[in-house]
């Protein structure tokens, strides 16, 4: 899907949903609610396959990464931004580290 960012802090986005395989192309729905990103704290934003990830906490060292999925269901799209499970794994191994940014590559079934 495609992904953008608004200056409040929102995302909206077009593409084909994850739940799906319908193409939403007619207009861009919100799956990310102005107020959870402070958009003067980002450091990436990336819109890929399937999700779109965006890392913020620059300033306040509090760093935050949410992945939202694009849905079809409106109610899933209300509660679809996440913390993804994979920063478990970083931070049992070394929490003085932190995300600088998430990119995904094309997704394979082996």
């Amino acid at each position: 899907h495609a992904a953008m960012l608004l200056e409040d802090g929102s995302i909206w986005a077009v593409g084909v949903a994850t739940d799906s395989p319908v193409p939403m192309w007619d207009e861009a729905v919100e799956i990310l609610t102005p107020g959870i990103v402070d958009t003067s704290e980002i450091i990436s934003f990336q819109a890929g396959f399937d999700r779109t990830v965006i890392v913020s906490g620059l300033e306040s060292g509090k760093r935050q990464v949410i992945e939202i999925q694009l849905w079809s269901n409106e109610e899933l799209r209300q509660f679809g931004a996440v913390r993804p499970s994979y920063l478990d794994w970083l931070d049992q191994e070394d929490e003085s580290q932190k995300v600088l940014s998430v990119h995904r590559g094309w997704m394979h079934t082996v």
